[in-house]
Protein backbone atom coordinates (compact mmCIF):
# COMPACT_ATOMS: atom_id res chain seq x y z
CA UNK A 1 0.00 0.00 0.00
CA UNK A 2 1.36 3.43 -0.94
CA UNK A 3 -0.90 5.80 1.03
CA UNK A 4 -3.81 6.01 3.46
CA UNK A 5 -6.43 8.72 3.62
CA UNK A 6 -8.19 9.76 6.80
CA UNK A 7 -11.43 11.59 6.09
CA UNK A 8 -13.03 12.51 2.80
CA UNK A 9 -12.82 15.55 0.54
CA UNK A 10 -12.93 18.46 1.16
CA UNK A 11 -11.14 17.71 4.48
CA UNK A 12 -8.68 14.86 4.75
CA UNK A 13 -5.22 13.76 5.85
CA UNK A 14 -3.25 11.64 3.40
CA UNK A 15 -0.13 9.80 4.58
CA UNK A 16 2.12 8.49 1.82
CA UNK A 17 5.08 6.17 2.28
CA UNK A 18 8.24 7.71 0.87
CA UNK A 19 11.54 6.10 0.07
CA UNK A 20 13.98 8.76 1.18
CA UNK A 21 16.82 9.09 0.59
CA UNK A 22 16.34 7.77 -2.94
CA UNK A 23 18.13 4.70 -4.28
CA UNK A 24 20.65 6.98 -5.99
CA UNK A 25 21.87 8.40 -2.65
CA UNK A 26 25.50 7.75 -1.68
CA UNK A 27 26.23 4.57 0.25
CA UNK A 28 27.11 6.40 3.48
CA UNK A 29 23.51 7.58 3.93
CA UNK A 30 21.84 5.17 6.41
CA UNK A 31 18.70 3.69 4.89
CA UNK A 32 17.67 1.04 7.38
CA UNK A 33 17.00 3.26 10.42
CA UNK A 34 14.89 6.09 9.00
CA UNK A 35 11.21 6.00 8.03
CA UNK A 36 9.54 8.79 6.10
CA UNK A 37 5.94 9.70 5.35
CA UNK A 38 4.60 12.59 3.33
CA UNK A 39 1.64 14.17 5.11
CA UNK A 40 -0.90 16.17 3.11
CA UNK A 41 -3.65 17.93 5.04
CA UNK A 42 -6.52 19.43 3.10
CA UNK A 43 -8.86 21.86 4.84
CA UNK A 44 -11.47 23.14 2.39
CA UNK A 45 -9.48 25.68 0.32
CA UNK A 46 -5.98 25.09 1.75
CA UNK A 47 -3.62 22.17 1.30
CA UNK A 48 -0.44 21.79 3.35
CA UNK A 49 2.28 19.20 2.78
CA UNK A 50 5.28 18.21 4.86
CA UNK A 51 7.71 15.28 4.93
CA UNK A 52 7.78 13.51 8.29
CA UNK A 53 11.00 11.88 9.46
CA UNK A 54 9.59 9.34 11.91
CA UNK A 55 12.76 7.45 12.66
CA UNK A 56 12.75 3.77 13.49
CA UNK A 57 9.37 1.98 13.49
CA UNK A 58 7.52 5.09 12.29
CA UNK A 59 7.71 6.62 15.80
CA UNK A 60 4.89 4.44 17.11
CA UNK A 61 2.22 5.66 14.67
CA UNK A 62 0.88 2.17 14.00
CA UNK A 63 0.85 1.34 17.71
CA UNK A 64 -1.06 4.57 18.36
CA UNK A 65 -3.83 3.58 15.96
CA UNK A 66 -3.92 0.06 17.41
CA UNK A 67 -4.29 1.46 20.95
CA UNK A 68 -7.06 3.84 19.91
CA UNK A 69 -8.98 0.99 18.27
CA UNK A 70 -8.56 -1.20 21.35
CA UNK A 71 -9.39 1.48 23.94
CA UNK A 72 -11.65 4.09 22.35
CA UNK A 73 -14.72 2.93 24.29
CA UNK A 74 -12.87 3.55 27.60
CA UNK A 75 -11.98 7.17 26.80
CA UNK A 76 -14.98 8.77 28.61
CA UNK A 77 -13.79 12.39 28.98
CA UNK A 78 -10.16 11.92 27.97
CA UNK A 79 -8.24 11.75 24.70
CA UNK A 80 -5.30 9.95 23.07
CA UNK A 81 -2.58 11.98 21.36
CA UNK A 82 0.32 11.14 19.06
CA UNK A 83 3.06 13.48 17.86
CA UNK A 84 3.25 16.14 20.55
CA UNK A 85 6.59 17.45 19.29
CA UNK A 86 6.46 16.53 15.61
CA UNK A 87 5.14 18.28 12.53
CA UNK A 88 1.99 16.12 12.66
CA UNK A 89 -0.20 15.86 15.73
CA UNK A 90 -3.21 13.55 16.02
CA UNK A 91 -5.65 13.70 18.92
CA UNK A 92 -8.60 11.32 19.18
CA UNK A 93 -11.54 12.29 21.38
CA UNK A 94 -14.81 10.39 21.74
CA UNK A 95 -17.63 12.41 20.23
CA UNK A 96 -20.80 13.26 22.10
CA UNK A 97 -23.08 10.25 22.24
CA UNK A 98 -26.41 11.04 20.61
CA UNK A 99 -29.49 9.31 21.96
CA UNK A 100 -29.73 5.91 20.24
CA UNK A 101 -27.22 7.12 17.65
CA UNK A 102 -24.00 5.47 16.55
CA UNK A 103 -20.73 6.04 18.41
CA UNK A 104 -18.21 8.28 16.71
CA UNK A 105 -14.77 9.72 17.34
CA UNK A 106 -13.42 13.18 16.62
CA UNK A 107 -9.86 13.30 15.27
CA UNK A 108 -8.14 16.67 15.68
CA UNK A 109 -5.29 16.98 13.19
CA UNK A 110 -2.57 19.60 13.32
CA UNK A 111 0.11 19.87 10.63
CA UNK A 112 2.87 22.44 10.97
CA UNK A 113 6.18 23.42 9.51
CA UNK A 114 9.20 25.13 10.98
CA UNK A 115 11.87 24.51 13.54
CA UNK A 116 11.86 23.82 17.26
CA UNK A 117 11.11 27.42 18.29
CA UNK A 118 9.70 28.85 15.11
CA UNK A 119 6.56 27.84 13.26
CA UNK A 120 6.22 29.12 9.73
CA UNK A 121 2.68 27.82 9.28
CA UNK A 122 0.10 25.64 11.00
CA UNK A 123 -3.01 24.03 9.54
CA UNK A 124 -5.61 22.37 11.76
CA UNK A 125 -8.83 20.51 11.13
CA UNK A 126 -11.15 18.05 12.86
CA UNK A 127 -12.71 14.95 11.32
CA UNK A 128 -15.54 12.77 12.60
CA UNK A 129 -14.98 9.04 12.18
CA UNK A 130 -16.90 5.94 13.13
CA UNK A 131 -15.12 3.18 15.09
CA UNK A 132 -15.28 1.02 11.95
CA UNK A 133 -13.50 3.69 9.91
CA UNK A 134 -10.84 3.95 12.60
CA UNK A 135 -10.31 0.17 12.51
CA UNK A 136 -9.83 0.37 8.73
CA UNK A 137 -7.30 3.19 9.17
CA UNK A 138 -5.34 1.14 11.74
CA UNK A 139 -5.30 -1.83 9.37
CA UNK A 140 -4.18 0.35 6.44
CA UNK A 141 -1.47 2.01 8.58
CA UNK A 142 0.02 -1.42 9.26
CA UNK A 143 0.09 -2.15 5.52
CA UNK A 144 1.55 1.28 4.74
CA UNK A 145 4.46 0.85 7.12
CA UNK A 146 5.34 -2.77 6.24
Amino acid sequence: MQFITIGKPPEYLRLTAVRWPPDSAPEFVPRDKRRYLNAELRNRDVTAKVRLDLGHEYAGLVQFFDQVVAQWHELNNSSMTWGLSSALRLEVVPGPRPALGPDHLVVHIKLQNGGWRRRLWTLETSLVLSPEELEAIARDARRLTD
